[in-house]
């Protein structure tokens, strides 16, 4: 097959013509030859069969009389036949009777094989026949004949068989060559005009078809593909050239779009560093203020509780209850100085945190106690429920602190009935506070409000009490830089579960 696909197609065609004819002429000529050598062998077998049967005729006299003499001169009559090389006349017993030809060293067979018959076996044929008389037997003659003859006749018929093949196999080619050569040489033109193109890429070119046949039809769909092909190639130009004037003007618009964004990146470094300038002005002036504001908050707190609690003198009703409103004035401002102050510095990054060992049950356990007065004023209930897993963790006591406060406080002070609920609980890694309230709750559209600076929810109850909407953000911010997660559950009108935990190895680097 390899060396098929080597050959022209002219020559393919003439091959595979030239295959055919030969398969078909090698089954026809190996049918008749096979046949004819049969019909031969079959008439050298009918005419020594023949033979055997006229002289076994001769024999029976012979045989009747004992005669064995005359058997002799019976067979020695076969001289008239060359193909008979030896022969042998046995009695009714199977004994040698009589003999002619040549046997070789071994001489006649002295007894005649019962399991003899006639047939074939190289190089001779050996013919058994019985010699009989109106229906008794008086024994067999054997003949061996040789089948050279036979044989050199198969020779010559299977050369002649042979040249008349091989004449027909050699004419049929150049036949085909002949009868083909208009079909090949049409493919061969396509096929020439097809690699023009492919040197060329002339998509212009055609084929001229002349008639309607099948190489005809390929000619006509070989056009429109170069067609098709040439309609694409120009649109494809066409398409590159507009390709390259958009690629022109994109990179023009992308310079005069990089100037633009040079200078304004110019304008925004300006901007950054007046931004940066403010905000360290900012962070000096809120520092200096609170540490100003703070010093005499202090001392008005402090005198205000000397006064109070009579050391300076007695008050009557009317000066105590003026003097606590100043008292609670002055801590609700401090409160939000810190709280200002705190936020301040963790959006400037400033916020420094203290991360130790301390323990956790110890810290809830504190800020319960300290929240405990407030709850028990307002007579509402404070439950505390620390698993026994939850110990030490390693974080900012003093931050910690200030979000459980910060819970606790807002659970108190929203809540008008019942109580508040404060649980802590070990998991993987983490620990879990939870501070649930019987309070109003909170509205699922005011939910997103809550972690938000100076954000306060509308509601019946906050709007009795002061408040800057600082804390809650606050708390986000210390519990995400302390490593943990804070969120809230609420529904309205039946309380709200404010939860955070934190990592007890500490936040990761």
């Amino acid at each position: 097959m390899s060396i098929l696909r080597s050959l022209s197609i002219r020559n393919k065609l003439a091959a595979i013509s030239l295959l055919v004819s030969a398969m078909a002429l090698g089954a026809g000529f190996t049918f008749v030859m096979v046949n004819d050598i049969r019909t031969f062998r079959e008439d050298v077998r009918s005419s020594t069969v023949a033979t055997a049967r006229l002289f076994a005729e001769n024999a029976v006299p012979t045989l009747a009389f004992g005669d064995e003499r005359g058997a002799a001169e019976v067979l020695a009559k076969l001289q008239s036949v060359p193909s008979i090389v030896a022969a042998s006349v046995h009695d009714g017993n199977g004994r040698l009777f009589a003999a002619y030809g040549e046997w070789g060293e071994a001489g006649a067979p002295a007894r005649l094989d019962r399991e003899l018959t006639t047939g074939f076996e190289d190089p001779f044929l050996h013919v058994v026949e019985p010699i009989v008389y109106r229906g008794r037997g008086y024994g067999t003659i054997y003949l061996r004949a040789s089948t050279a003859a036979l044989d050199a006749r198969i020779r010559r018929y299977q050369l002649i068989m042979f040249l008349v093949a091989a004449l027909l196999i050699v004419s049929s080619f150049y036949l085909a060559r002949v009868l083909m050569e208009p079909i090949s040489g049409r493919l061969l033109t396509l096929a020439d005009v097809a690699a023009k193109i492919t040197r060329t890429r002339d998509y212009t070119v055609r084929v001229v078809p002349k008639g309607n046949d099948e190489i005809d039809s390929l000619y006509r769909a070989f056009n429109a593909m170069l067609e098709e092909i040439h309609a694409r190639e120009t649109e494809r130009d066409e398409a590159s050239a507009a390709l390259r004037s958009l690629n022109a003007e994109l990179e023009r618009r992308v310079a005069e779009r990089t100037a633009e964004l040079e200078a304004r990146n110019v304008e925004l470094a300006r901007a950054r560093d007046a931004a940066e300038s403010a905000d360290r002005f900012k962070s000096a002036f809120l520092a200096t203020m609170s540490h100003e504001l703070r010093t005499p908050l202090n001392s008005v707190i402090g005198f205000s509780g000397i006064l109070l609690r009579g050391l300076a003198g007695p008050l009557n009703a009317e000066q105590s209850k003026q003097l606590g409103m100043v008292c609670n004035s002055a801590e609700h401002l401090l409160a939000l100085i810190n709280d200002v102050l705190d936020l301040s510095k963790i959006e400037a990054g400033q916020l420094q945190l203290a991360i130790e060992p301390f323990d956790l049950r110890a810290s809830i356990e504190k800020a319960a106690a300290g929240i405990r007065p407030q709850a028990a004023k307002k007579g509402l209930t404070l439950e505390v429920d620390i698993a026994p897993g939850v110990g030490a963790i390693t974080s900012d006591r003093r931050r910690v602190e200030q979000v459980l406060l910060n819970l606790l406080s807002n659970g108190i002070k929203f809540t008008e009935r019942g109580g508040v609920r404060l649980e802590a609980a070990p998991g993987e890694e983490r620990v879990v506070v939870r501070v649930s309230d019987t309070g109003l709750g909170i509205r699922d559209e005011d939910l997103d409000k809550l972690f938000k600076p100076f954000s306060q929810v509308d509601s019946g109850v906050n709007k009795r009490h002061e408040g800057t909407g600082l804390g809650l953000s606050i708390c986000k911010r210390l519990v995400e830089l302390l490593g943990g997660t804070i969120w809230v559950r609420s529904e309205w009108g039946a309380g709200s579960t404010f939860g955070f935990e934190l990592p007890i190895a500490g936040a990761q680097a």
